[in-house]
């Protein structure tokens, strides 16, 4: 059994739910550049019609926006350089949720 879970303290039950906060944070970003990476024509008509950006930078800014998601997903996911890819995903989120109200 891990260490984490042999002996529930306060210590241990923190670092856990540390570590589910940050297996789902990292699956939700791979999912959503996953989907931005396969199809950046559909994502990029939704930039085109939501955000009014060109059309001739739509496709490259989706595939940007998708491979800056994964990025930030396996960052998050291994600890590495984690709070600057925390900054990107909460400023990609309220980002989006601007985009989004518009």
């Amino acid at each position: 059994m891990s260490t984490v879970f042999a002996k529930l303290n306060s210590e241990n039950k923190s670092a856990a739910s540390l570590l589910v906060i940050r297996i789902g944070m990292a699956f939700a970003f791979f999912w959503a550049g996953y989907g931005k990476v396969i199809d950046p024509a559909g994502f990029g008509m939704m930039l085109q019609n939501m955000a009014g950006i060109q059309p001739e930078m739509t496709t490259g800014m989706a595939m940007m926006i998708g491979i800056l998601e994964i990025t930030s997903g396996a960052l998050v996911l291994s600890g590495l350089l984690t709070r600057p890819a925390a900054i990107f995903q909460i400023h990609h989120i309220i980002f989006y949720h601007y985009l989004k109200l518009f």
